[in-house]
């Protein structure tokens, strides 16, 4: 990079070739215009007056100099300022000669040093001016008397004047040639990052459609180096076809001045199509419009950005089926702050409070004999604990909760504890009930065995010091201990069945239970073999009889084929309830699934009237020659496909996509305004735009979507019909308007 230049009226300049080239040219015609006058009245003196030889040389000097002028390349530039030079001395000589005048020539000396100046610098040229200054005077005072002081003033005046304007113009040359490097070096620095960006630069003269642009924008659009560019053609030509309706749209809108815009599109080339970014901003110079812009390569960008949305949805649809799955089983996931003290849901269950109960919260509610348990729950991270509270009665007597202490962590100096709390009223009653039955199995002692018989039930009785245990028959043909491979029956063997901490925790309980504890229960998976299973339910009690040990009692119950029955049939009525709120093909809600859900997301709204509510209708364009093009089974696909996108965009938990019929349906969309159905109609165009689904038999050569927008403004009441009516509507005007496009029709405008 040049050093920069001192801004000094005494600095040597040295132009360049391309500067001292338009200066020569320049030169030469204001030569010609500024002795057009002085050449006619010299010539016609010298004709017609008094008729002299000197005409010749004044015709000869002024018609090369317009030879000069007319063809400016018949010399090379510094002979043609050197011609030019000789000239202007030869007609100094002429002028001191012939008027006997030494100021008058001074005047074509000035124009002579300009002229040298532009060669070989300030000093030289003050020096060769000088001189040859000097030398007219000398032969101006050989043709007049001398008179020493009006000479010396003579020249001092030439001398002045010529001095001060060889300085004032070597001053503006040198501002000139410092502009100009700056200039130079700040475009070689903007071409320089411009290249290593990878950023395309324009300009483009909206009067003149002409543009200006850098390297980089060249190779993006496929321009050779020396093509000139005229019009927009070049940018229809290198973009993807599915993008040019969109540039060709926003050529046609066009911006005002000061208006600065971006849109983003894809260029073709040998790699594919890659996304770039243009942008524009539109300026004023010479009373017309001028657009200067970039182009930015941002495919990277956008592919990292679908990642991204589609990490987030991901997470989004996680974080929903965790909402429903705690919801569904009724468990609350509470975040509390142990050091401040405050509490947070992070998942509510079926919760009715507002927010999450603390520590002391709890502490309010739960009976006194009870804490104990809670202050065990809150003792460290693994603990379990079983509590009731206060003024909830049920069949138990008291709604009972349990309570895990899940982790324990450090954040910004406070300890965070998370925990799981779910309500256990329900298996407090199932064993409350058990209790009473086993009771009632005591009282019925004599006829054990042939109850047990009659209903298959499996019993064991275990002395605990002794780790015998004695069971009847069908106990053993249930967990597969036969009388010939254990003649005596040991609780090691029992152990042996239990395959998960489940059963271990089970024979602990035995092990430590008292009489007083009552009936328990358990249910566990025994593993027969590799390939067989079976679930048992347990019911024991433990029971010290006076001098005997203590001895467990308990009854097993195969529950196999019961639990596979309730499982087939759980799944039986989960397929009959899709398959009559679903639609087959694209599995998206039908018609009784989207008229329930509609009416009842209007009665909702009527509580909150002053929410907005959006319908949109849309509709695949062309689908019947898409069919009989591609056949049924391609349509088929299509239809899947489209219903796929339209519920990937349409995500939030109280949208509903529904299929209303053929190639149509209809998105149900509550808390939305007429902006937000607009945006999320534009997300599934790009969207299907995006898949590029191929449609030969279509003007836009791929499949597109014509879609009609409703909405029921805050305090505005309909009908569900007026409003399909509406949006069906809305989807007709966007089938007339050229497909390929979303339209709206308020309710109020149906006739």
């Amino acid at each position: 990079m040049k050093p920069e230049l001192k801004l000094s009226p005494f600095a040597e300049v040295r132009l360049p070739e391309d500067v001292l080239a338009r200066f020569a040219a320049l030169f030469v015609r204001i030569c010609l215009l500024i002795y057009l006058v002085p050449f006619a009245i010299s010539v016609y003196l010298h004709t017609l007056v008094e008729p002299t030889l000197l005409a010749i040389p004044l015709v000869a000097i002024y018609g090369f100099t317009a030879l000069l002028a007319w063809r400016q390349h018949l010399l090379g530039t510094r002979a043609q300022i050197g011609a030019m030079i000789f000239l202007l001395s030869i007609g100094a000589v002429a002028v001191t000669v012939r008027n006997e005048s030494f100021l008058s020539a001074s005047t074509t000396v000035l124009f002579a040093s300009i002229a040298v100046l532009m060669l070989y610098g300030l000093r030289s040229t003050i020096a060769v001016s000088l001189l040859f200054l000097f030398a007219l005077f000398v032969l101006h005072l050989s043709f007049e008397p001398p008179n020493l002081i009006y000479g010396i003033i003579q020249m001092g005046l030439a001398v002045g004047i010529q001095v001060g304007f060889l300085i004032a113009i070597n001053a503006l040359w040198n501002l000139f040639i410092s502009s100009r490097h700056r200039l130079e070096q700040t475009l070689r620095l903007t071409e320089i990052a411009s290249t290593q960006s990878r950023i395309g630069l324009f300009r483009h003269d909206l009067q003149s459609d002409t543009w200006m642009v850098n390297e980089v924008y060249r190779q993006m659009y496929g321009i050779k180096h020396d093509e000139q560019i005229h019009g927009r053609d070049h940018v229809l030509a290198a973009a993807d076809p599915r993008d040019i309706p969109h540039i060709a749209e926003t050529f046609k809108k066009g911006l005002a001045v000061g208006e600065s815009f971006s849109f983003d599109h894809r260029l073709v080339g040998d790699l594919g199509a890659r996304w770039v970014r243009v942008n524009l901003n539109i300026l004023k110079e010479d009373e017309h419009k001028v657009a200067y812009g970039s182009v930015v390569d941002i495919h990277e960008q956008k592919l990292r950005q679908h990642e991204l949305d589609q990490v987030h949805q991901q997470n989004a649809e996680l974080l929903e089926h965790l909402t429903l799955a705690t919801e569904e089983a009724d468990i609350r996931i509470i975040e509390e702050n142990l050091t401040q003290g405050t509490a947070r849901f992070l998942a509510r269950g079926k919760s009715p409070l507002p927010e999450a109960l603390t520590y002391r919260g709890r502490l309010e509610i739960i009976q006194p004999n009870h804490r104990d348990a809670l202050d065990h729950a809150y003792a460290e991270p693994g603990n379990v604990a079983e509590y009731p509270i206060i003024g909830k009665k049920y069949v138990t007597g008291t709604e009972w909760f349990k309570q895990r202490y899940v982790r324990k962590m450090e954040q910004d100096g406070d300890e965070i504890a998370l925990f799981m709390v779910t309500s256990v009223t329900q298996e407090k009653k199932s064993q409350l009930q058990l209790q009473r039955s086993l009771h009632q199995v005591e009282k019925s002692l004599a006829r054990q065995d042939e109850i047990a018989k009659a209903g298959e039930i499996g019993l064991f009785e275990w002395a605990v010091e002794s780790d015998i245990v004695r069971s009847n028959a069908i106990f053993r043909e249930q967990t597969g201990l036969d009388e010939e491979r254990y003649p005596l029956l040991k609780v090691q063997q029992l152990t042996e069945l239990f395959n998960d901490a489940e059963g271990q925790a089970f024979l602990h309980r035995m092990r430590n239970a008292a009489e007083a504890d009552g009936a328990f229960e358990f249910q566990v998976e025994l593993q027969m073999d590799a390939n067989k299973s079976r679930w048992l339910r347990i019911i024991a009690s433990a029971h010290e009889p006076e001098g005997a040990g203590k001895r467990i009692y308990a009854s097993l119950i195969d529950l196999t084929e019961q639990l596979t029955l309730e499982q087939q049939l759980r799944e039986a009525n989960t397929r009959l309830e899709q398959q009559s709120r679903t639609d087959p093909l694209t599995k998206l809600a039908n018609r009784r699934e989207m008229d329930d859900y509609m009416n009842s997301q209007l009665n909702l709204r009527h509580r909150d009237p002053a929410s907005s509510f959006s319908l949109v209708m849309a509709d695949i364009d062309y689908f019947k020659t898409y069919n009989d093009h591609y056949g049924h089974l391609a349509g088929d696909k299509a239809l899947q496909q489209v219903a796929r996108i339209l519920t990937d965009t349409a995500r939030r938990p109280a949208d509903l996509v529904s299929r209303f019929g053929g190639e149509e349906f209809l998105l149900i969309l509550p808390d939305t305004d007429t902006a937000g159905a607009k945006l999320l109609c534009g997300q599934i165009r790009e969207a299907l735009a995006l898949s590029a689904i191929e449609h030969a038999k279509s003007p836009l050569g791929e499949l597109t979507l014509s879609l009609g927008i409703t909405t029921l403004k805050p305090m505005e009441l309909t009908s569900i019909q007026a409003l399909i009516d509406a949006a069906d509507n809305a989807l007709y005007l966007a089938k007339e308007n050229g497909r390929n496009r979303t339209e709206y029709k308020a309710v109020s405008e149906l006739t």
